[in-house]
């Protein structure tokens, strides 16, 4: 878990995809939190920036590997390529294994 935690972080820390989410809250916050202002609503609005730059982060922290990587690491981890296709998400315009186009 640790190494798998380690090449997750590297692959991030690489990319430099965090910095603009980082970017977007320091500049909300910036603008939220102004002098003489009462703190609680500060807060407030810090807490409701952070949501979607956090759901930001979170997606890219899902989607930065590339899909040759993900199958090694796959491998490595000890699922087949199968089982990896079969959970990740659908292209689009094609439905996903076992539900008709009906169903949906």
């Amino acid at each position: 878990m640790t190494a798998l935690l380690r090449y997750q972080s590297g692959l991030l820390l690489r990319s430099q995809r965090w910095l603009a989410p980082l970017l977007l809250y320091a500049a909300l916050v910036g603008v939220g939190v102004q002098a003489g202002e009462p703190v609680l609503g500060a807060l407030g609005f810090a807490a409701a920036a952070l949501l979607p730059v956090s759901a930001w982060s979170v997606r890219i922290c899902l989607t930065q590997e590339p899909p040759a990587a993900r199958s090694v690491v796959a491998a490595a981890a000890g699922r087949s390529a199968r089982i990896s296709r079969r959970c990740s998400p659908a292209p689009a315009g094609r439905s996903s294994p076992g539900r008709s186009p009906s169903s949906r």
